[in-house]
C-alpha cells in the first residue's frame, strides 16, 4: 500500500522524458503502459478471489463443513461471493450465489434465498444485463417484503433506482431513492440515509440541477460528519468538487478534491486515493495545465496498479491517462471518445 504524504506532486513527476518525445512515440509508450496494467489486472483476477487468501480459505472452510449451522454456511458463501467475485468475475459470483440459494431453499431460509437473488441481480448488473438484474432484484424484494425486512427492501429499491438512473429514467430513479431514504430514516440507518441523499444528488446533477445536487451532497456529508464516517465525508467532498468542476469553478473543485484526498490518505485507502488523484487530474486538465494533469493521473494509475482492483477499476484511470497524452498533441476530438466516467 502506498501512502503519499505530499499531496502536490512535482510537475515533472516521472514524465520528464515525455517532454522530448514526439507525439506518436508518447502515444505508443502510454498505450503500452496501459496494456501492461490491463494484462496485470486480467492475470490477477483469472479464477481467483479478491479476498485475502486466509480470509477466503476460512470462509470456504465454513461452507464446506456440513456440520456447521446452515445460517453460518449461507453467510460464509455470501461473503465469498460479494467480497471475492462480484465486481471482478460476476459470472462466477452468479454461480456461487446459486449454491447459496440452493442451500437456503433446502434449509427453509427465505432471507438467504432473497440475499442470493439480490447478489445474482447485482452480478447481472455488473455484466450489463439490466433486464435480468431487474427481474432478480424484484424477486428478491418480494421475498423481503413478505419477511418484513424493511432495510433489505430499501437496499433493493436503491439497486433498482441505480438501473433506472443508468437507463435515463431519472424521475423514477428519484422516486426509488426517496423511498429508500424514508425507510432508512425510519430505521435510524444514518449510513443508508447518507447514501440515499448522495444518490438523489447524483440524479439532480444528471438533470443539470447543480444547486439542488450541492444541497443534497451537503446534507449527506453532514450526516457522515456527525457519525464520523470519514469515507462518506470523502465521497461527498469528491462529488461536491465534481459539481464545482461542472460549473466551471475549478478552484473550488480542486479545493474539495484535495480535502477528499487528505481524508483518503489518512484512512490509508488506496482505491479512494487513486480516485481523488484522478479527479484532480481532470480538474487540472480543464485548466489546461497538462503537466499537472499528467502528474495526478500518473499517481492515480501508479497506485491503482499496485493492488488488485480488477479490469473495470484499472480501465478508467488508464484510459484517462492515455487521453491526456492525446491532448498533448491537440487531438481532443479523438481523445474524447476514449473518456470513461470517473
Amino acid at each position: 500500500m502506498e501512502h503519499l504524504t505530499n499531496t502536490q506532486p512535482a510537475a515533472s513527476f516521472t514524465f520528464t522524458h515525455l517532454k522530448c518525445a514526439k507525439g506518436v512515440y508518447r502515444r505508443v509508450f502510454w498505450l503500452h503502459i496501459l496494456m501492461c496494467v490491463l494484462l496485470l489486472a486480467v492475470g490477477e483476477t483469472n479464477g481467483q478471489s479478491f479476498l485475502p487468501r486466509a480470509q477466503n480459505d476460512s470462509l470456504w472452510a465454513v461452507w464446506n463443513d456440513v456440520s456447521k449451522h446452515d445460517t453460518m454456511r449461507i453467510l460464509a458463501m455470501k461473503g465469498i461471493v460479494w467480497d471475492g467475485y462480484l465486481h471482478s468475475q460476476p459470472d462466477s459470483a452468479f454461480y456461487y450465489a446459486q449454491m447459496q440459494y440452493d442451500l437456503a431453499k433446502k434449509a427453509g431460509r427465505t432471507g438467504g434465498m432473497a440475499d442470493a437473488l439480490n447478489t445474482q441481480g447485482s452480478a447481472y448488473y455488473v455484466m450489463g444485463n439490466l433486464d435480468k438484474a431487474i427481474d432478480l432484484y424484484t424477486q428478491s424484494m418480494i421475498m423481503r417484503e413478505k419477511q418484513g425486512n424493511k432495510q433489505a427492501v430499501a437496499a433493493t429499491l436503491s439497486n433498482l433506482g441505480n438501473i433506472l438512473f443508468m437507463r435515463g429514467n431519472l424521475s423514477k430513479a428519484m422516486d426509488n431513492y426517496s423511498k429508500c431514504y424514508e425507510v432508512m430514516q425510519q430505521l435510524g440507518d444514518t449510513r443508508g440515509m447518507a447514501v440515499s441523499l448522495s444518490n438523489m444528488a447524483d440524479t439532480h446533477k444528471e438533470q443539470g440541477a447543480f444547486e439542488q445536487a450541492l444541497s443534497f451532497y451537503a446534507r449527506g456529508m453532514k450526516i457522515s460528519e456527525d457519525t464520523e464516517d470519514k469515507q462518506g465525508v470523502a465521497y461527498a467532498l469528491d462529488n461536491i468538487g465534481t459539481i464545482h468542476r461542472a460549473k466551471g469553478d475549478l478552484g473550488q473543485a480542486v479545493a474539495n478534491y484535495m480535502k477528499s484526498l487528505r481524508l483518503n490518505e489518512a484512512r490509508g485507502d488506496s482505491a479512494d486515493m487513486a480516485a481523488s488523484y484522478n479527479h484532480l487530474g481532470d480538474a487540472y486538465d480543464d485548466m489546461d495545465e497538462d503537466s499537472m494533469a499528467l502528474a495526478y493521473h500518473g499517481h492515480s494509475l501508479r497506485i491503482s496498479s499496485r493492488f488488485t482492483l480488477g479490469l473495470l477499476h484499472h480501465l478508467p484511470f488508464g484510459i484517462t491517462l492515455v487521453e491526456h497524452v492525446w491532448s498533448f498533441d491537440e487531438q481532443r476530438g479523438e481523445a474524447s471518445r476514449l473518456r470513461c466516467r470517473s
